[in-house]
């Protein structure tokens, strides 16, 4: 239902933008968001019931029916309401809440259609970035690969992993596999001149 233009974490790391809009199609013509909120992952569990740490950036008032947001939430309001002290290897999840009118017709064809919340997933793409590069640089010496790439292999499994568990919706699993992102070290190919040929 929610299309997200826009769900980036900024470059110098003390703001979070967000930019999204109900679907255009005929059947969501009634529809409008009633509200947006930010979870840490940590905090996060289930769309439908927000703990007392998430973030508000947008409720419905009185006569505004939005079918369009865009906010853009400094860290330090965001500090003081979730207490996470950083935006640098962050991960949040985005809720919106739709509210309104859906036709009856797309209420019969099931729950995938007449869903009324839909969960955008923020975090640092930055520090995966640098981490997997990190990873790819310590296995190359002078233009060749050396040594055990096992490591790197599986950073890159962890990764896809990631990714399908964002894609799937399986939030326990995307924190989990979250943590061992975050947390996976580098171990390296070789440090010395390369002895492979020998």
């Amino acid at each position: 239902m929610v299309v997200f233009n826009e769900l980036r974490i900024s470059d110098d790391k003390e703001s979070i933008v967000i930019d999204c809009h109900i679907q255009d199609v005929s059947y969501y013509t009634e529809m409008y968001i009633n509200g947006i909120y930010l979870e840490y992952y940590k905090d996060f569990s289930d769309a439908r019931a927000l703990g007392e740490r998430a973030y508000t950036v947008y409720e419905k008032g009185d006569g505004d029916a939005m079918t369009y947001i865009r906010r853009i939430v400094q860290l330090d309001d965001l500090q003081y309401k979730t207490g996470v002290g950083s935006l640098e290897g962050a991960l949040f999840y985005v809720v919106v809440d739709c509210d309104g009118e859906l036709p009856q017709d797309i209420i019969q064809y099931g729950a995938w259609a007449s869903t009324t919340t839909d969960v955008g997933v923020l975090f640092d793409w930055e520090m995966l970035y640098h981490r997997g590069i990190q990873h790819i640089a310590s296995y190359y010496y002078q233009d060749k690969m050396c040594g055990d790439t096992s490591g790197l292999q599986e950073f890159i499994l962890l990764w896809n992993a990631l990714r399908l568990a964002i894609q799937t919706g399986d939030w326990p699993l995307v924190n989990t596999l979250w943590d061992k992102v975050h947390s996976f070290s580098i171990m390296g190919g070789t440090a010395s001149p390369c002895k492979c040929g020998q």
